[in-house]
C-alpha cells in the first residue's frame, strides 16, 4: 500500500502496488478503492512528500514534481531544497499542481515515456502552459525547469 499524504501528513488515499513483471497494457498501480460498496473515491490526490515542512520554509523553495507517492518521497530523502509533491500521472491534477506552484520556480521530474506515448508530451505541454501563465516570458524561462535522464531509463526511478 502507498499513501498519498495532504500538506498536514493525513493520509487522504492509497494506492495498491503490485510487484514483479506486469504484463503490457496492465497497471502496476491501483487506487484502494470500494466503489460497489458505495466507498469514497480518491479522485486525483496530490502527495506531498516534505509534509513534515510544509508551512515553514518550504514555501519559499522551488518546487519538484513526480509522478506518484515513492518517487516523491524518495527524491525529498535526497533534494530538501525542493518542495515535492506527486500526482499519480502527468494527466492527473493540473489545476493543483498550478495552485501549488503558482509564482515559484518549478521543477518537472516526469518518465521518459513520452518518447513512446505522444499523449504523455501533450500532457506535460498543457501543465506548462497552465503554470506559465502565472509568468511572463522572461521569468518563465528562468523559472521552468524540466529534469531528464538517459533514454534507456524510463523514470528517475531507474536512473
Amino acid at each position: 500500500l502507498v499513501p498519498y499524504r495532504n500538506p498536514w501528513g493525513k493520509i487522504q488515499a492509497c494506492q495498491i502496488r503490485f510487484n514483479g513483471s506486469v504484463r503490457r497494457g496492465e497497471k502496476r498501480y491501483l487506487w484502494l478503492s470500494l466503489p460497489s460498496m458505495r466507498s469514497a473515491r480518491c479522485g486525483t490526490p496530490i502527495h506531498y512528500a516534505n509534509w513534515k515542512d510544509f508551512g515553514s520554509d518550504s514555501l519559499n523553495r522551488p518546487v519538484l514534481i513526480t509522478e506518484g507517492a515513492l518517487k516523491a518521497d524518495v527524491a525529498a530523502k535526497f533534494f530538501s531544497q525542493y518542495f515535492i509533491v506527486a500526482n499519480s500521472g502527468i494527466g492527473c491534477a493540473h489545476d493543483l499542481i498550478a495552485r501549488i506552484t503558482c509564482g515559484k520556480k518549478v521543477c518537472f521530474a516526469f518518465d521518459n515515456d513520452y518518447h513512446e506515448n505522444p499523449a504523455v508530451i501533450r500532457h506535460l505541454a498543457k501543465l506548462i502552459l497552465l503554470i506559465s501563465s502565472s509568468y511572463d516570458l522572461n521569468s518563465f524561462t528562468k523559472n521552468i525547469v524540466i529534469l531528464k535522464w538517459e533514454r534507456k531509463f524510463k523514470g528517475i526511478d531507474d536512473a
